[in-house]
């Protein structure tokens, strides 16, 4: 699933082959875009709206359902697919179509997803979703839906082919997320690690970003205004130097409201992982949203902020540099 170590996992993968396996061959490492393109065509123009629409993704990967097909066919070794897409994005018709696709070429399969702890998760979920989308803070954080995210999975593959392993150290091979899945996939795991782990984004930076998103959205294209927010929007995802010190959290009354809402699909899934999570605790240097108004306070206050540190902290050179990549990304659609 998201926020598991995926993107190491993926990266790891990416190129890997010997003479009985293969990481399947998708031009990128991540292979959620290509899966929800081919088997899940409704749900990905509506899930990846804002991001690529569908018809880019067939485009630039030049693959539909036929041509993931036949990169399978490609030989008659067995093949690795990785996407923590495919955990909450894809429908039941989508996995049964790729088991109708699948099922005729392999004798067996093994699908393993790492869960994460809860409360941790709905936090980290939320954070990505704000700092990529205009998205409210309400509903940017959701609710979890294990049931629907793996009963098909369970109903369609078979619920012993299906593995559920608590992202928690003390659960992993050599305590390492990539370690564990070549560990469980018969490769050879000593000296893997997670090397590429992406590093979270500040608290400043994820309300800021969501906070320029929104204000670009209402501007007209190739506007002073819009150009100077996109070059500062570039400068926050990008930028060596960060802004701001202060993880992201949130506020304990909507964080255990979603729990709550969470709670059947908590119960549905506590008999395949038990209860292997510690208790979540956030750090102390912490920034805690509680609210769609509290986060608007915060980042009122915060662009202030950042536009002195634009000025001190950021050079000409690179400064310039956004300004210019927001003009051309205006020009290219």
């Amino acid at each position: 699933m998201h926020k598991t170590g995926s993107t190491s996992i993926q990266r790891a993968l990416h190129g890997l082959e010997n003479s009985s396996i293969r990481y399947l061959s998708l031009g990128e490492p991540n292979h959620s875009k290509t899966f929800l393109a081919a088997y899940n065509q409704k749900s990905s123009e509506k899930r990846l709206e804002g991001k690529q629409k569908l018809l880019s993704i067939l485009s630039r990967s030049k693959l539909g359902r036929d041509g993931v097909v036949e990169e399978i066919d490609a030989d008659d070794r067995d093949v690795i697919i990785s996407g923590e897409g495919l955990s909450r994005h894809f429908d039941r018709d989508a996995v049964g179509a790729l088991f109708e696709d699948l099922q005729p070429r392999f004798d067996r399969f093994s699908i393993v997803a790492y869960i994460r702890e809860p409360r941790s998760h709905i936090v980290s979920i939320a954070q990505q979703i704000l700092r990529s989308s205009p998205k409210s803070l309400e509903s940017a954080v959701q609710t979890l839906e294990y049931r629907r995210y793996f009963l098909p999975w369970m109903e369609i593959f078979g619920q012993d082919n299906v593995k559920l392993i608590p992202f928690n150290r003390m659960h992993l091979k050599n305590g390492d997320v990539v370690c564990d899945y070549f560990y469980r996939v018969g490769l050879d795991y000593e000296g893997m690690s997670a090397r590429f782990m992406n590093a979270s984004p500040t608290a400043e930076t994820v309300i800021l970003c969501n906070r320029f998103t929104r204000q670009i959205a209402q501007l007209r294209p190739f506007s002073a205004e819009r150009l100077r927010l996109s070059a500062y929007l570039r400068t926050l995802k990008t930028s060596q130097v960060k802004f701001g010190r202060h993880k992201f959290a949130l506020g304990s009354q909507l964080l255990d409201d979603r729990v709550l809402e969470s709670a059947d699909h908590l119960s549905w899934l506590e008999p395949f992982i038990g209860d292997p999570f510690a208790e979540y605790s956030p750090s102390d240097d912490c920034m805690f949203v509680e609210s769609d108004a509290h986060m608007e306070r915060l980042g009122a206050s915060l662009e202030k902020q950042f536009k002195i540190w634009w000025q001190e902290e950021i050079s000409y050179k690179e400064r310039s540099a956004r300004y210019g990549f927001a003009i051309g990304r205006q020009f290219r659609g």
